[in-house]
């Protein structure tokens, strides 16, 4: 296997964001409604099982859909864990590994830490299981993996262990508002390693990248040439 997963990421630094790729605007899936968020035929749709949120921009939702789909399809974990976080957040939180003034992101490839975002900063969450290859399926929310714990407890929230063969994805929610956005992911590299990756995004007309960290021009290149599927429902 070639790509991120056989880089070394002992010293990580921004990458240099690409140009903008007009490609990487997905095809939306429609998911099922939440009741109590977002309305079913608004102007916000539903991407990856998870409810619409009407502070969310339409095209950065079409962006979080493809790299999601696009990087599952570059590694095929298992299974496939989204989360939205409520506001924006900064490539500080890719790799933590406790927290003292600040995040601190210091890199172990075999124990990754799952980073510390307080529960209620989660507004949504949703989990797929591969049925075979290139195909997976809905799977409900998934699993709670973060906690209302002191920093030292955090350490010890080990990815591998707490939610095994599972390739991870925050999204920063509120985008039409702030302008601004943020992807980031933990994909599973057997053995025993992960690739820990963030995508800033900004917007004016339209919206493009503003920082890479450890996410290169090739990796978005194949992210726009393949794509999982995500079912909503079991196909018997």
């Amino acid at each position: 296997m070639s790509g991120p997963c056989n880089q070394s990421a002992d010293n990580l630094a921004p990458n240099k964001p690409a140009a903008p790729n007009a490609g990487i605007a997905s095809q939306l899936t429609l998911g099922h409604h939440w009741p109590g968020v977002g309305e079913p035929g608004r102007s916000v749709p539903m991407i990856l099982e998870l409810p619409a949120f009407t502070d969310d921009d339409v095209q950065f939702l079409a962006r979080v859909d493809r790299v999601v789909r696009g990087v599952a399809a570059m590694y095929s974990p298992e299974h496939i864990q989204v989360h939205r976080v409520d506001n924006w957040f900064g490539d500080k939180w890719l790799q933590f590994s406790g927290k003292a003034l600040g995040a601190l992101g210091v890199w172990d490839r075999s124990n990754v830490v799952i980073p510390p975002f307080v529960p209620n900063r989660i507004t949504a969450q949703s989990r797929f299981t591969k049925i075979r290859d290139g195909i997976y399926v809905y799977d409900g929310t998934g699993k709670q993996i973060h906690r209302s714990k002191p920093s030292r407890d955090n350490l010890v929230n080990r990815v591998r262990q707490t939610i095994p063969e599972t390739a991870l994805f925050w999204f920063t929610g509120n985008s039409k508002q702030n302008g601004r956005g943020a992807i980031m992911g933990y994909t599973p590299c057997p053995p025993d390693k992960y690739w820990g990756w963030y995508l800033g995004y900004s917007v004016s007309s339209e919206w493009q990248l503003s920082k890479q960290v450890d996410f290169h021009d090739n990796d978005l290149t194949r992210i726009d040439e393949e794509a999982v599927v995500l079912q909503a429902v079991k196909q018997p």
